[in-house]
């Protein structure tokens, strides 16, 4: 996929029931003929999203941010966003993996 269009990563989540996360992309673009913004917001994105997996959940927020500058509306940089704020308040548990299980189907 990488050699011909140009995604990036959303979240990493698994489905009710399974313990095992999945990185989730969004689909920008043909590579070819993608414009540079979408190039360069997907990989903001990517290191956003790198961020707070990590846990440094401030310069997740930053990151974010300058996503959203670039990309006004972002719906999937906004549920981040409120994550991340959510996560710097509460902290997450010392094993936690970065993956949001969906409780339902």
């Amino acid at each position: 996929m990488k050699d011909h269009f140009v995604t990036r990563p959303i979240d990493r989540v698994s489905v009710m029931g399974k313990k095992a996360g999945l990185k989730v992309y969004e689909l920008m673009g043909d590579r070819k003929t993608a414009e540079d913004k979408k190039v360069k917001i997907a990989q903001m994105t990517a290191e956003a999203l790198e961020s707070y997996l990590a846990g440094r959940f401030d310069e997740a927020i930053k990151r974010y941010e300058a996503v959203r500058e670039l990309n006004p509306g972002d719906r999937p940089v906004g549920f981040m966003l409120v994550r991340c704020r959510q996560y710097r308040e509460n902290p997450p548990p010392d094993k936690w993996d970065g993956i949001f299980r969906l409780e339902s189907k």
